[in-house]
């Protein structure tokens, strides 16, 4: 298992403004599409599978390898 960073964008019927609205995933997987697959599937759980048809409404905008908390907004 390796370590991914994956950046998903909102499905539009779940944004509040469409193209906006991402999820970044740190994950672990054998492969970087097998770390698109379990962030997809992250991101579903995290808003309730009742409001998400299909986890794969997400779409993988970019992954890297590695974990890499410095892409996220500081506050």
């Amino acid at each position: 298992m390796k370590p991914f960073t994956v950046l998903l964008l909102y499905p539009d019927y779940l944004a509040d403004t469409f193209g906006h609205d991402t999820y970044l995933a740190f994950v672990e997987a054998p492969s970087a599409r097998e770390a698109e697959l379990k962030a997809q599937s992250e991101a579903s759980a995290q808003m309730g599978l009742d409001s998400i048809p299909d986890p794969y409404d997400f779409h993988v905008l970019a992954t890297f390898a590695g974990h890499h908390s410095n892409l996220k907004e500081n506050t």
